[in-house]
């Protein structure tokens, strides 16, 4: 073979495995994985998206594809979707895959509960109103044993009593099932709180004595907390993460107990011969309970297990603490908010941690507790002279006060807005008007005044839009924004609030030709829709962040109430029943 023949056929050969090397399979790298999805809370006939690219990790980058494995729902892009009619919980799977079909499954737990919920009184019986759904459905029919409504758990389960004449039953209603709590058999069966992860606290017993027991939801079990004869145990307040904080006691005399839950058995907090009533848990895990001090005066104790008891108050002088002391209120940050004296009192905050007491008002006057705003200010009254009272604003991050209304007329105390601003009027012999005070300048603004007239708040809505009365001839009904700074007219003489609304605005009853009538004063259009005009009155029972105002009318030959749901100009009605229908309690409205 000639050079150039050697020299062709090398050539070939190196351009085949060019060629050939070109076409073998690339190495593929790593593939999607997908991190634990955290359970989602769902709101029936409400859309539950998920983001499900915040839970993967996907290292070549490379096109990502999803698919709904099991359960309810579908992919739009990254995003899950459901929409769940039935409350519950359910399992979704779902699978993530890259264009070399390499994939990652992941499962979640989704558990639905009514997006806008409330209870009602059928008769002696008791229903879950769904306004998101627009349904009613029985929890328990109660025959001719009244049912009583008493909380709703975390998971959106509910607690009711069945009172009956032989003793009162307790019951927990999962939306599926009504489960009874306890022993029955006669005895009294108290609901009394729950913890965080619904487990209930109830007493069960009789008129001479009750035990205090826990009740698990998952196993069904009771374990008893504390019971002796011929005594009570009532009143449990839960302490994280584990303690409950209890009553004790007889005849009007109870002591205060701890007990760390399935540990060991209770133990006393703290002993006397008189009664101790607990007033509130701290954020540290301490409690905050009255008794009688040595003189008898009302006294207020702190007691942190691990720690001992403390005189709430006991850095003050002696002359101080001889005084009776009222438990007021606890801020968010646990700080003891308490008056101390009878006729004339002054006003203190304590804090727990430092064992300290700070003077919010302790003058000759009477100054007292009229609210806390949200950013944990002290609104409170003085009084500087028969019928007439100033407002100041005690902020404990300063230790200071700040007049709110200090005139010759007497400042009255309204409200709280949410960004702590406080409504107040002021009253004269011939006018009572209302005016906001900015937390944030210090400055007055002027919501209505007018010689001769008298204003009053009825309400404060969601938005913190403002809704008051104007007495005279005529009266009215006016609604004031905050933002703007300026007031409407809503309704006349014969209108009166009726309640929180939908779309910003509230519902009013309006009477004519002596029958009363419902409409809806809309916050986004500023006019006024009717809701119900017709023959009966209706009465407003309650509304929906959706829209939705369920309202209740006789409707004859029948001479019980039914509901109806109005929602954008629709009615629709949703019972029929020989019993009457009313809203016992509005547990979600979503606003």
């Amino acid at each position: 073979m000639s050079n150039i023949e050697r020299f062709v056929v090398l050539s070939v050969a190196l351009m085949i495995g060019i060629v050939g090397c070109s076409k073998l399979p690339a190495r593929l790298g790593p593939g999607p994985t997908v991190s634990a999805i955290p359970l989602q809370e769902a709101s029936t006939g409400v859309e539950l998206r998920v983001n499900l690219s915040d839970f993967v990790d996907n290292p070549g980058e490379q096109t990502l594809s999803w698919q709904v494995l099991s359960g309810p729902g579908s992919i739009e892009g990254e995003t899950y979707v459901g929409l769940f009619d039935q409350v519950g919980s359910v399992d979704v799977s779902v699978r993530v895959a890259n264009r070399d079909g390499k994939s990652s499954d992941a499962d979640f737990k989704v558990v639905a509960l009514h997006g806008y919920m409330a209870v009602v009184q059928n008769g002696h019986g008791l229903e879950v109103l769904d306004g998101g759904a627009g349904t009613v459905s029985a929890i328990d029919v109660g025959g001719n044993l009244p049912l009583v409504y008493r909380d709703v758990m975390p998971d959106g389960s509910l607690i009711y009593e069945r009172m009956g004449g032989s003793g009162i039953d307790l019951f927990h209603y999962d939306h599926k099932e009504s489960r009874m709590i306890g022993q029955g058999l006669g005895l009294n069966t108290i609901y009394d709180n729950h913890t965080p992860s619904g487990q209930v606290f109830f007493e069960e017993g009789t008129a001479s004595e009750t035990g205090l027991y826990l009740w698990n939801p998952d196993g069904e079990t009771a374990t008893r907390i504390a019971r002796r004869p011929y005594m009570h145990n009532r009143n449990a307040f839960f302490s994280p993460p584990d303690v409950v904080y209890f009553e004790f006691g007889n005849n009007g005399q109870a002591d205060i107990y701890f007990w760390r839950i399935g540990i060991g058995d209770p133990a006393t907090a703290y002993s006397s011969d008189h009664h101790e009533e607990i007033k509130a848990v701290l954020p540290d895990g301490g409690v905050v309970f009255s008794t009688k001090g040595l003189g008898g005066e009302d006294e207020l104790l702190y007691y942190r297990m691990g720690h001992g008891v403390f005189t709430v108050g006991g850095d003050l002088p002696a002359s101080v603490q001889d005084q009776d002391m009222t438990y007021v209120t606890l801020s968010s940050q646990g700080l003891v908010v308490f008056e101390t004296g009878t006729t004339s009192r002054d006003l203190w905050v304590w804090n727990a941690p430092g064992l300290t007491t700070s003077e919010v008002a302790a003058t000759s006057a009477d100054e007292r507790y009229e609210a806390m705003t949200s950013d944990d200010l002290i609104v409170y009254s003085v009084t500087t002279a028969p019928g007439n009272n100033d407002l100041k604003l005690y902020n404990y991050s300063v230790g200071a006060s700040t007049d709110i209304g200090a005139s010759a007329a007497n400042e009255v105390f309204e409200l709280t807005l949410s960004d702590s601003d406080v409504i107040y009027a002021v009253e004269t012999a011939t006018n009572r008007s209302l005016y906001r005070f900015d937390v944030a300048t210090n400055t007055v603004d002027a919501i209505a005044e007018s010689v001769g007239e008298s204003y009053a708040t009825v309400a404060v809505l969601t938005n913190d839009r403002l809704v008051y009365s104007r007495t005279g001839a005529p009266s009215s009904i006016h609604t004031w924004n905050p933002v703007t700074g300026t007031s409407m007219l809503a309704g006349g003489p014969d209108a009166t609030f009726a309640g929180q609304g939908p779309n910003g605005g509230f519902v009013m009853h309006v009477t004519a030709f002596g029958q009363t009538d419902l409409a809806l004063w809309d916050g986004t259009s500023g006019q006024v829709v009717t809701i119900a005009q017709g023959p009966q009155d209706e009465h407003f029972e309650a509304a929906f962040g959706n829209g939705a105002v369920i309202y209740s009318v006789v409707v004859p030959p029948k001479t019980t109430t039914d509901l109806f749901q109005w929602r954008d100009g629709a009615v629709t009605r949703m019972t029929d029943g020989s019993a009457s229908h009313s809203v016992v309690t509005v547990l979600r409205d979503d606003f």
